[in-house]
């Protein structure tokens, strides 16, 4: 689907300006399941195109908007811009400051339509016998990603970083659980490994990490960083990489993490010593893919690889 296709879409479900939820879902139900997610990826796309802080601003001037808006707020708002069409969003666009008059409504329904199209889909005994088990959903990545530093650190850490790097070992010897589909890719989410072992030989070096590496994090610029590294033991070898990804435990929102596939066959020595080393090793390697150009961060894993 291309931009004009979402355009034309958004214009032929709308009467006199106004978005028809109803033929909008109409329109969309006709499509196949892969339209549909890359509608909903436009529709990411062109809010994340609109200047946010001018577009805040510019709403709180406006007497007719309610002042104490949430970020979820904000974002339906934004969502309601799109829903009047290509002009009034080109408009908005170039210039924030038409938000300051006039009257703007939320339209959360909108940032929905597609997510509930493709689970209504996924309810069908067709589909689900079609997708052999493999539940697929549309997501939204975040790109979000670790900046460079300022030279002073913080003492004072934020409760929630004690756990900053999550270590989730999955078993792609199993049909996925559920496929992350996003607008230039999918993420897929298959059951925990159930070796206690490996996942230990993971997770130890993990933990370790959290703690001995916060100094060199300055928490300030993503206070809510979380590290995701997904391995996938599988049939090869693949990465590290850096790709949005999620944690099984998470809301299913993709952000930039780490994705490292493990050939199962490595692994045959489940209980040995070469186990943990090579969970180290995977970890480090892990953080110095993600900390790429962070001469700083790169150092003080360098120092805790070689302890």
């Amino acid at each position: 689907m291309s931009e004009d296709d979402f355009w034309n879409l958004i214009a032929d479900a709308s009467e006199r300006g106004k978005l028809s939820m109803q033929k909008l879902e109409n329109c969309l139900e006709r499509l196949p399941d892969e339209q549909i997610i890359e509608f909903d990826g436009h529709l990411i796309d062109r809010i994340d195109e609109l200047d946010i802080d001018r577009c805040l601003k510019a709403l709180q001037r406006n007497p007719e908007v309610e002042q104490s808006m949430s970020d979820d707020g904000l974002e339906y708002l934004l969502s309601g811009v799109i829903s009047r069409g290509r002009e009034v969003f080109e408009e908005a666009r170039r210039d924030a400051s038409v938000l300051e008059s006039g009257q703007w409504f939320e339209h959360e329904d909108l940032l929905h339509v597609a997510s509930e199209l493709i689970e209504a889909r996924e309810d069908s005994p067709q589909t689900a016998t079609s997708r052999r088990g493999t539940v697929s959903s549309p997501a939204r990545v975040f790109s979000e990603r670790y900046p460079v530093p300022p030279k002073d650190l913080e003492t004072d850490f934020p409760a929630d970083t004690f756990g900053w790097i999550l270590a989730d070992v999955q078993d792609a010897s199993f049909p996925a659980i559920e496929e992350l589909v996003y607008n230039g890719g999918s993420f897929a989410i298959y059951p925990e490994s159930d070796s206690d072992s490996v996942r230990s030989a993971f997770a130890g070096p993990a933990d370790a990490a959290c703690e001995k590496l916060r100094s060199a994090i300055d928490f300030r610029e993503i206070p809510g960083l979380v590290l995701n590294i997904s391995i996938t033991v599988g049939d090869q070898s693949y990465g590290p990489e850096v790709r949005p990804i999620c944690s099984r435990n998470g809301p299913f929102d993709l952000r930039p993490g780490v994705a490292i596939g493990i050939d199962r066959r490595s692994l045959h020595k489940s209980e040995s010593p070469e186990l943990d080393i090579l969970g180290a090793s995977v970890v480090f390697d892990a953080l110095e893919v993600y900390f790429a150009g962070h001469a700083q961060e790169l150092a003080a894993i360098s120092l805790l690889r070689g302890s």
